[in-house]
């Protein structure tokens, strides 16, 4: 299964880990997706945590991270020894789930990488989490399509990015609302349009993935509404 409500649309967001599953809401409606990987480290965000079922949290320990560093810069712990403790903390939450033997292997793939970077990991966790549920789409990095925008501003770096697509519309999460104006996009000859799903649980996808077959878990990313 495989509903997509794919449009002409362009979904930009900052990577994170395993993130929650409305974000895969936002993979679903767009037509193609950039990773935010150049902009500022947000150190109480979610770019390198997430939370699991039973309240714990899994963090992917970082090298110096600063809010005057971009994401695509902060690199990972050079210590392998975080990857067993999330990987234990992962297996203590979901042993007994239906689904434990796949979820489990994704997420042990994800850490088997040589990843660098923050970004990498993040980003590596989302793009084989939408494989593996047959979300397919265009990815692509800030960093690395889109650089000559770097020096512009919130909208304005958007709008710079849409218009280099030859796009016209805009696909951002709720929280989106406090970040940008659906009027400043408007009178610019774009539409911003926000992705709301009220059914996603504030836990990492992993939860789904342990519980939920793929189908079952593509209906709740589909349960959204356009904002």
């Amino acid at each position: 299964m495989n509903v997509r409500n794919a449009s002409d649309g362009l979904a930009i967001m900052q990577p994170y880990f395993f993130p929650y599953l409305g974000y895969y809401s936002l993979a679903m409606v767009a037509k193609e997706f950039v990773f935010f990987d150049d902009v500022q480290y947000i150190k109480k965000g979610w770019i390198n945590k997430n939370v699991l079922g039973n309240g714990a949290s899994i963090i992917v320990p970082l090298q110096k991270a600063s809010i005057n560093k971009k994401i695509c810069d902060i690199k990972l712990l050079d210590d392998i020894r975080w990857k067993q403790k999330l990987l234990n903390s992962v297996w203590h939450c979901y042993r007994g789930a239906p689904y434990f033997d796949r979820a489990y292997s994704l997420v042990s793939e994800v850490l088997e990488q040589p990843h660098e970077t923050a970004a990498d990991i993040a980003i590596d966790s989302i793009v084989r989490t939408c494989q593996h549920l047959n979300i397919n789409l265009d990815w692509k990095k800030s960093s690395e399509s889109f650089s000559a925008t770097c020096t512009l501003r919130k909208e304005h770096r958007i709008q710079a990015i849409l218009e280099a697509k030859g796009m016209s519309r805009y696909y951002n999460l709720m929280g989106g609302q406090a970040i940008y104006s659906k009027d400043d996009f408007k009178v610019r000859g774009y539409d911003l349009h926000f992705v709301n799903n009220l059914s996603a649980l504030k836990v990492s996808i992993i939860d789904y993935l342990m519980k939920l077959p793929s189908d079952d878990i593509l209906c709740v990313i589909n349960d959204f509404e356009l904002v």
